[in-house]
């Protein structure tokens, strides 16, 4: 996996979110390479599927900026 655990330990909470952006990003970029692998592959379902998750994880991902400002 490419997203890592991280240790079981106090963080505050902009700290927090940095982290769970982190995260997010990585997903939506996922999204978007597996989209292009999709349509290289021909498979226009599966790109449906993961531009649905892109656009979720964009929207997840906008939310949390305009939070930390």
């Amino acid at each position: 996996a490419t997203i890592e655990e991280r240790k079981s330990e106090a963080i505050d909470t902009v700290a927090s979110i940095k982290e769970i952006q982190a995260d997010f990003e990585k997903m939506h970029a996922d999204s978007l390479a597996m989209i292009e692998l999709a349509e290289e592959a021909n498979d226009p379902v599966t790109a449906d599927i993961f531009t649905g998750y892109a656009a979720s994880y964009h929207k997840t991902l906008w939310m949390i900026k305009a939070y930390l400002g």
